[in-house]
């Protein structure tokens, strides 16, 4: 087993959620979506071995201080060549591209490409965050997950998912494509559907959301949470703990760390 360097700044903890949305046994996980992401994808090797993997967010490749003439904020800018930077970047088995606030299906498409500059067997898998559900309705969250797909990512997370209801409704944005992501009952997917849990309602019947049919990874948005329980850093993360609802297998062991970019780079030589 390779050697790993411990996460520098967690911001993410995952557990593998089980089920599968067909209740059976595993099923074919293919679909036609993302020509660009390799059937065998290394993350997915590791969490089917409950290996811990380690990611980064991608960087915004505007320079720092860079504002529009009125002094707004300027759009984030990623580029093939940002993709393939952190392609080569070995201490990398994933990289997280955060489009919540402003959805950018270029930059998928940049970010996959540059990622796909490795051999299969080194490829960083690409998971994108795309505005929550409830931001522009369910029609435009559906066609988002598919385009991303589409333009190569290999998984897509949904933020702020609040009630079992709207954690089923993300999964069918796969399953009514004919893809089945990665669960641990069904470990022939070739994609992650990860589901957010970043609200105190979510809290509430988060054993309930856990157990969503199809969802590969179930996360806790420590950063939201903190800041919906009035500040408790140290309360945000409990709730979401494993087993720390008595849930057993539904929330196991952690499985992925997500940090900035910056911080990986401090902590490189410490590995």
């Amino acid at each position: 087993m390779r050697s790993r360097c411990p996460p520098l700044a967690l911001a993410v903890m995952v557990a593998a959620c089980a089920g599968d949305p067909r209740g059976g046994s595993a099923p074919d996980g293919g679909g036609s979506a993302g020509e660009i992401a390799s059937e065998s994808l290394p993350l997915i090797a590791l969490l089917s071995a409950g290996i811990p993997a380690f990611g980064v967010f991608v960087p915004d490749e505007r320079p720092a201080g860079e504002r529009a003439p009125d002094g707004s904020r300027l759009p984030a800018v990623y580029s093939e060549a940002g993709g393939a930077a952190l392609a080569a970047d070995n201490l990398l088995d994933y990289v997280f591209l955060n489009l919540e606030d402003r959805y950018d299906p270029e930059a998928i498409t940049s970010i996959a490409t540059g990622l796909a500059s490795r051999e299969p067997a080194e490829r960083k898998a690409l998971l994108v965050r795309i505005p929550p559900i409830g931001a522009d309705g369910e029609d435009a969250a559906r066609a988002r997950v598919l385009e991303a797909l589409d333009r190569g990512a290999d998984g897509v997370v949904f933020p702020h998912v609040r009630t079992p209801d709207e954690a089923r409704l993300a999964v069918s944005f796969f399953t009514d494509r004919g893809i089945v992501p990665w669960s641990p009952r069904n470990p022939d997917g070739d994609k992650i559907a990860m589901l957010m849990i970043e609200d105190p309602v979510a809290l509430e019947r988060r054993a309930e959301i856990a157990d969503t049919p199809g969802a590969s990874v179930l996360a806790c948005g420590i950063g939201s949470l903190t800041r919906a329980l009035g500040g408790d850093r140290e309360a945000a993360p409990r709730p979401c703990s494993p087993r720390a609802d008595g849930s057993g297998s539904r929330t196991c062991s952690p499985r992925t760390s997500t940090t900035s970019e910056r911080a990986s780079r401090r902590g490189s030589s410490r590995c």
